[in-house]
């Protein structure tokens, strides 16, 4: 055990920057492969190609995008430009939206609702 009594790690600390290229970088690979498997959901997304969802975190704090793009989805972190569709919240009332087409009050969602919606029909359609 360490001087403070918790044991020995093997992995490296890991920074909140780390931790999100990683989880970028396997959203974005996990996009792609399911996207290849799926003609259907490849032609709906296409149809929202151009689109942005801006997301911020509140708690903890982080902001990142989801870009539609004609071969699929693309997760980046930071804030973009012209987001068609903003979402604000705590992490937990974010998942809770991303769950239910409904409204959540602890969610702020500026901008167009129907992208969200949409998106939001297609991953729980498959």
């Amino acid at each position: 055990p360490q001087a403070d009594g918790r044991p020995y790690s093997r992995l490296a600390p890991m920074n909140s920057s780390d931790l999100f290229k990683i989880l970028q970088d396997s959203a974005n690979q996990l996009s792609r492969s399911w996207l290849a498997l799926d003609p259907l959901v490849q032609r709906r997304l296409q149809g929202l190609a151009g689109q942005v969802i801006e997301i911020e975190c509140t708690q903890p704090e982080l902001t990142a995008h989801l870009n539609f793009l004609d071969d699929g989805l693309e997760l980046r972190h930071g804030a973009t430009a012209a987001p068609n569709v903003q979402l604000r919240g705590s992490a937990p009332a974010l998942f809770s939206r991303m769950l239910s087409v409904e409204s959540n009050t602890n969610v702020e969602v500026n901008g167009d609702e129907t992208l969200l919606i949409e998106l939001l029909e297609i991953l729980r359609s498959h």
